[in-house]
């Protein structure tokens, strides 16, 4: 997480543009505004972070966001 605050402050400091590239979904939606969800080297689904993730309106990005649900759950139950 000390990376992730340093990239944070770089951004806000240095008004910065930031390429981050993740599977981590709880992650993805804490460091970044707008978002695109890609399958197979293709943009499927993009907009705001928070939107996307709310309302999903791709398939895959609705797969992804369950996936991320049921690892959550898993590990909560370890």
């Amino acid at each position: 997480m000390e990376m992730l605050a340093l990239l944070a402050r770089l951004v806000a400091e240095r008004g910065m543009m930031l390429l981050f590239i993740s599977h981590d979904l709880p992650v993805v939606a804490g460091i970044v505004d707008d978002g695109q969800v890609m399958r197979a080297g293709a943009v499927v689904e993009e907009g705001p972070v928070r939107e996307v993730f709310a309302t999903p309106a791709h398939p895959y990005t609705r797969e992804l966001l369950a996936a991320a649900e049921r690892f959550d759950r898993a590990l909560g139950a370890a």
